[in-house]
């Protein structure tokens, strides 16, 4: 008969790859249904730029059990532009790359295009 250990372990393990396989099957779909949509030309002005940093903590677990804390760290950063429609007024919000990200600034006005929630590219009107 398994131990109790091996049966919360097994559970624990059958939970991280079942969210691991939702995850991987979500960002398939999302990428799916992108590919599907039409490639979309709008005339926008950029209103906001979000740029989130997240610190993720590691311990290793041998040097905690010696009475010793080293930890290490990461940063995820995720970058968000927000464009606002010149005719509609409605809004959409991208996840793009630092180096998109840092290309523009808030007031910025051009044309930007899309397919679905894919981030294509965005051409600054140009400064007289």
């Amino acid at each position: 008969m398994p131990s109790i250990t091996s049966l919360v372990a097994l559970v624990i393990f059958v939970i991280v790859i079942a969210l691991a396989l939702y995850s991987i099957k979500s960002e398939i779909t999302e990428w799916s249904n992108n590919n599907k949509q039409p490639e979309n030309e709008l005339f926008v002005v950029l209103i906001e730029k979000d740029m989130r940093t997240k610190t993720i903590e590691r311990t290793k677990k041998a040097e905690q059990i010696n009475n010793r804390t080293n930890s290490m760290s990461a940063q995820k950063t995720t970058n968000t532009l927000v464009f606002k429609e010149k005719t509609s007024n409605s809004t959409q919000a991208f996840t793009v790359k630092n180096s998109i990200f840092m290309r523009f600034n808030e007031g910025d006005t051009g044309t930007l295009r899309h397919q679905g929630t894919r981030f294509l590219s965005f051409e600054p009107d140009k400064e007289p």
